[in-house]
């Protein structure tokens, strides 16, 4: 294999999965791992909009894509090991409901003054939606989309959790590990 990313081999012009990117998507010690669904190594296409990856927000933290692609010339035991890093993105996610109806209606009523200023801060804020990311230590940009939806069910209860161990106890307790 030589020349540019594309020359890898091609069965009636489509890559194979194993020929295209994937990410490694990290949120508070969590990791998902995406393969891309289509396109080729230059232009990947990833799962559409019907596709979700839910994670369980515990604190308020960065999410993390890094992307790579598979080493052609790696060792057959590496795994992913030797596989190349291609780039990061880090993502601000907004951790409160935005309901985009409500949002689009109040912005017509803006000047264009107050709409920058209205957009400074939901950048502050936090990502919501669908944004084309920039990609650090490599080139090009990724679209990724972001919401936070809070969890309506009913209130946990100590039946919910499964009880590891004591950790400590006192006058008002005791302090558990649970799972």
């Amino acid at each position: 294999m030589g020349g540019s990313i594309n020359s890898v081999p091609t069965i009636h012009g489509r890559y194979s999965q194993k020929h295209l990117p994937y990410a490694l998507v990290d949120f508070d010690k969590q990791q998902v791992f995406v393969n891309a669904v289509s396109g080729s190594p230059e232009s990947p296409i990833w799962a559409g909009d019907n596709t979700s990856y839910k994670f369980d927000v515990s604190r308020i933290t960065d999410l993390t894509i890094s992307l790579y692609v598979r080493n052609p010339n790696a060792s057959p035991n590496a795994g992913r090991n030797e596989d190349i890093f291609i780039g990061t993105c880090k993502i601000n996610p907004r951790f409160e409901e935005v309901k985009p109806a409500a949002a689009a209606a109040e912005d017509s009523k803006t000047s264009k003054k107050d709409k920058g200023t209205k957009q400074e801060q939901e950048r502050i804020l936090g990502q919501f939606g669908a944004e084309w990311i920039n990609i650090q230590y490599g080139t090009g940009s990724i679209k990724v989309g972001v919401e936070f939806v809070e969890n309506r069910s009913r209130s946990l209860k100590i039946e919910d959790f499964e009880l590891l161990k004591v950790v400590g106890k006192g006058s008002f307790g005791k302090v558990m590990q649970v799972q």
